[in-house]
């Protein structure tokens, strides 16, 4: 199992034995450093070191009250902290844009489980991008590859044309649309519009696999 450390932020500080100004030995499994703050990072899920200190507890009670008082709201939740970080590959597609969420989807069972937490979808790569959009109409897509192609055309007066005529306009494309997407999640699933979808702009004739990195994280219930 791979077990990975992040920082606490400073205003988490810990004593031995993961209590705040004690000098308790910590038992020999506990994984815990003399003054360390750490979070365990394994198999998904990422749990906080005993022993916050007080003054951040007090936070965290006002941020609790202060989420019960706003009806309408995401509260609090108390549930497990989740840490998901996973490589998706995905086929090759012809130039255009192209709806992936089902895909995404299927990559994260694990989403089901967030009750509030953010996805974010990285794409790897300089001529292929990430965009929301029109989830229902094909028009959509359409429109949108004919506005790409005119707004950067292959006959541009372009220095970069070692890897054939469609290369440098799919990196202007590229660089115009981005290369990742912030997707809030709620009660388990993406809080997308009603006609909102994941779509991947591929923006070369033949630009092979794709790969992205989904990093999902957030609280359950």
């Amino acid at each position: 199992m791979d077990v990975r450390r992040v920082n606490v932020p400073t205003n988490v500080r810990l004593g031995r034995g993961g209590r705040e100004g004690t000098g308790d030995t910590p038992p020999p499994d506990a994984g815990f450093r003399p003054r360390s703050s750490a979070l365990r990072v394994a198999t998904g899920r990422m749990k906080v070191v005993p022993g916050v200190a007080a003054s951040h507890r007090l936070r965290l009670d006002a941020r609790r009250s202060r989420a019960r008082e706003q009806p309408g709201r995401a509260g609090w939740h108390d549930g497990p902290v989740t840490w998901v970080q996973r490589t998706v590959r995905l086929a090759p597609r012809p130039r255009g844009l192209h709806l992936i969420t089902g895909e995404v989807l299927d990559a994260l069972p694990e989403l089901e489980t967030v009750a509030v937490g953010l996805l974010h979808v990285f794409c790897r790569h300089t001529s292929a991008a990430l965009t929301l959009n029109e989830n229902a109409s094909p028009d959509v897509p359409a429109d949108l590859r004919r506005w790409l192609d005119r707004a950067v055309p292959e006959d541009a007066a372009w220095t970069h044309v070692d890897e054939g005529p469609d290369d440098m306009p799919a990196h202007v494309k590229t660089a115009l649309l981005g290369p990742d997407l912030t997707i809030p999640v709620t009660d388990g699933a993406l809080a997308l519009g009603t006609w909102q979808g994941i779509m991947l702009a591929e923006h070369r004739d033949r630009g092979g696999p794709r790969s992205l990195v989904l990093t999902l994280s957030g609280q359950g219930d």
